[in-house]
């Protein structure tokens, strides 16, 4: 195992950009070959459940038929990496860390003391909904910073399997949505950094966001930043075209046409907290 970051918790598993489990700290490196790996991540999603055992065989070979002994070496090939690891439960850490458990018709995992990003984002996303519905604007809002800060990325990027990539859109969703409440806080508070910052984020998950690309447009028009807003047009444009065949709608067409002209520029939006930004230079996100 590599040494890797600090963390209270025996096991730290993280999925967001990459997949990476760490013991005590340290990064798990030695998966060797097979399907271990694809099955921790696939019996993680269901954490207490009974997993029959055609679904993972569906799960972890679609549209293959492999020996019918092919789960169970994987199965043991898991437990071992958890063993040798140190990350397997066992009586002697009081039950902590991840037990593969055999049932009647499948298999379920067990997780004591082990932190899991997805599960931790997902759990802040409720919990910042909460908040909102009973009126604490500014914890739910410190909730959805903290679950944006957990988002490095898409889940599992690499897994192909047909599992992954509903949960993957349904958590990029959730990112996204998180982000556009966080602009439209960060807007209404005047703090200009933080909505480049957030509107970043954005685009770096989904780099078609139109209403993000309007936001930025508008925001340097009102700064007065005409050639800025001009730039962020051209981005939007080029990249909706080369991607979906169509351009900016009518709605991000108006606020350039309005930036570009100079008919955004107010005094009150001159005396936003700026921070940096004089140093920023215009759009730089690569392409999705």
């Amino acid at each position: 195992m590599d040494t890797g970051n600090q963390s209270t918790h025996l096991v730290e598993v993280r999925t967001f950009g990459k997949f990476e489990v760490f013991i005590k700290g340290r990064r798990v490196t030695r998966w060797r070959a097979g399907k271990a790996r694809n099955l921790l991540q696939y019996l993680l999603l269901r954490p207490g459940r009974v997993v029959p055992r055609d679904v993972l065989f569906e799960a972890l070979w679609p549209a293959l038929d492999p020996p019918r002994g092919s789960l169970k070496v994987a199965v043991h090939t898991l437990r071992s990496i958890l063993a040798d690891s140190g990350a397997a439960a066992t009586a002697g850490k009081n039950g902590s860390g991840i037990s593969i458990l055999t049932q009647e018709c499948g298999y379920s995992i067990e997780t004591t003391d082990v932190w899991v990003d997805f599960q931790e984002f997902g759990a802040l996303i409720l919990q910042a909904q909460d908040e909102q519905a009973n009126g604490a604007q500014e914890d739910s809002l410190a909730k959805l910073r903290a679950a944006v800060a957990l988002y490095q990325g898409d889940f599992l990027p690499g897994v192909t399997m047909p599992w992954a990539e509903p949960q993957r859109e349904w958590l990029r969703s959730l990112a996204l949505s998180a982000l556009n409440r966080l602009v439209v806080a960060a807007t209404e508070a005047d703090d200009t950094l933080q909505v480049l910052n957030y509107c970043h984020k954005i685009l770096e998950i989904d780099s078609l966001h139109e209403e993000t690309y309007r936001t930025l447009i508008q925001l340097h028009g009102q700064l007065g930043q005409l050639g800025q807003a001009h730039r962020w047009y051209k981005l939007c444009s080029s990249r909706l075209r080369e991607v979906v065949g169509i351009g900016p709608n009518e709605a991000t067409r108006t606020v350039y046409r309005e930036a570009v002209s100079g008919g955004l520029v107010t005094v009150t939006q001159q005396s936003r907290r700026l921070g940096p930004l004089a140093a920023m230079s215009g759009p730089s996100l690569e392409r999705r």
